[in-house]
């Protein structure tokens, strides 16, 4: 099919929807390639409910960002290749993840470092693809080193880090879904019944939700049951 062809039917919109209800990568990530190192982070959200790989240092920190946000249900490498028509030329494009919301939002997210962003090229990719993913029902974002620079982040996600896989008891659950509900309660209340360790581990595994990006977690942070 020409770009014209192309660009004139609901093809595009089509492939896009495609790509946002995907549920397997379109390719394996598992490989060293020039000075990118491709390797995995251990979770639960990625495809079969298993890991998720990612191809550089940078990519890694964001997808432990994502696995760590409660509001992320699961998270897809690579989920297929976007056409997209820039100088009236067909191009295709392949995000690095799509990540399911727990409010049913769909994103598509390209990882790069900044500097690599702004280049006239990318932006001008970035300013084409994200309509077209608009116009399919999707989200579509980039996130460079400066996304975990905010202040919370850089300390909550090597704290949360620690907790990722501890067991939460059975009883701190059914204390959780009994006791946390929509209406936020301090994190210092519900440690006082639960323990601080459980809280975390809770907050880590998407059992209770808390803003780890714009501050530090401490005694009087809001928590909510995810």
């Amino acid at each position: 099919m020409s770009a014209p062809e192309l660009h004139h039917t609901a093809s595009i919109t089509q492939m896009i929807q495609a790509i946002l209800n995907a549920t397997n990568p379109v390719r394996e990530a598992f490989h060293r390639h020039g000075n990118s190192y491709r390797g995995l982070v251990a979770s639960t959200k990625g495809p079969n409910g298993g890991p998720i790989p990612h191809e550089s240092g940078l990519a890694g920190r964001i997808t432990l960002m994502l696995d760590l946000a409660p509001e992320v249900l699961s998270i897809i490498p690579e989920p297929g290749r976007i056409p997209y028509i820039l100088e009236e030329r067909l191009c295709s494009y392949t995000p690095d993840y799509l990540i399911v919301l727990r409010d049913g939002r769909r994103c598509l997210v390209e990882v790069k470092y900044h500097a690599e962003a702004e280049r006239p090229d990318n932006k001008r990719r970035y300013d084409t693809v994200t309509p077209l993913v608009e116009q399919a029902g999707g989200l579509f974002a980039v996130f460079t080193e400066k996304t975990l620079n905010q202040a919370g982040l850089r300390t909550n996600l090597p704290l949360l880090e620690q907790y990722r896989f501890n067991l939460i008891p059975t009883a701190a659950r059914s204390w959780i879904a009994t006791n946390l509900g929509l209406r936020p309660q301090a994190f210092s209340i519900v440690a006082n019944a639960l323990g601080r360790e459980t809280v975390l581990a809770a907050i880590a595994q998407g059992l209770i939700r808390t803003d780890i990006r714009r501050t530090p977690i401490e005694a009087q942070s809001r928590i909510w049951r995810a």
